[in-house]
């Protein structure tokens, strides 16, 4: 049996990323579990989903392998896991496979400049050191998020779903902009680096280039190929501002 308290303890959401802390408030009820595993029994035979029932420990599920899910799994499991009585088990959910160093990705924007193995980093290679019983790694998007049950249901990058049950969730999922620039993890491993190897084209082959916006990443953006190029290149920034800052 497990308490938790009933109403969000953290929320807290900015323009980088959302990271929201659900803890729900009520005793860990394992007939409430099989009545509701039976209920989606005939989707469990017929359409390929997969229930998980976590009723010997503690379930923590960390939505994202950004800069806020994946070092809170870490935490979680070397500093958390040790203390904690009733056991804890893991489950990092991602459709990518690999950890985008995005904070390189305007100067990786360059041709050459930073090859694909030092922008794009395995993780699951990180959590080796951890059981099964307390890390998985699952490659998927949630779909589905029922508070009430305290499951979730992840579209599995092989087209099948799976449903899990937690005690705790976090997600960290970050945000997704307009544009198709590949400043920020998107979708399966092989997305960003698509969008990636366009612009890198893109930028070789174009004679003048125009940065709109006078922020860090405009800035940065229009200085790179200004080095790389040496001058070579007709670089515009266009913005109303006159200082940076």
């Amino acid at each position: 049996m497990f308490k938790v308290p009933s109403e969000p303890l953290l929320r807290r959401q900015d323009n980088s990323s959302r990271l929201h802390r659900v803890l729900k408030a009520r005793a860990y009820d394992s007939s409430r579990f099989s009545q509701f595993a039976f209920r989606i029994r005939p989707l469990w035979h017929f359409k390929e989903i997969f229930v998980l029932l976590v009723s010997t420990a503690k379930s923590v599920i960390v939505l994202g392998t950004g800069w806020a899910g994946l070092p809170l799994a870490h935490k979680l499991l070397k500093y958390t896991l040790p203390k904690a009585k009733d056991g804890l088990k893991v489950f990092l959910v991602s459709p990518n496979a690999h950890f985008y160093w995005n904070l390189a990705s305007v100067r990786g924007a360059i041709p050459g400049a930073i090859p694909d193995s030092q922008l794009f980093l395995p993780i699951e290679p990180g959590f080796a050191q951890y059981s099964v019983s307390t890390f998985e790694f699952v490659l998927g998007k949630a779909s589905r998020l029922d508070p009430e049950t305290n499951t979730i249901e992840v579209s599995l990058n092989d087209r099948t779903s799976r449903i899990f049950s937690y005690n705790e969730i976090v997600i960290a999922t970050g945000f997704h902009s307009r544009s198709n620039l590949p400043f920020q993890p998107v979708g399966t491993h092989g997305d960003p680096c698509v969008t990636l190897h366009s612009l890198q084209k893109q930028i070789d082959v174009a004679k003048s280039n125009v940065v709109s916006g006078a922020g860090p990443t405009g800035v940065e953006i229009a200085g790179e190929p200004a080095s790389a190029y040496n001058r070579k290149k007709d670089i515009t920034r266009a913005d109303n501002a006159h200082t940076f800052g």
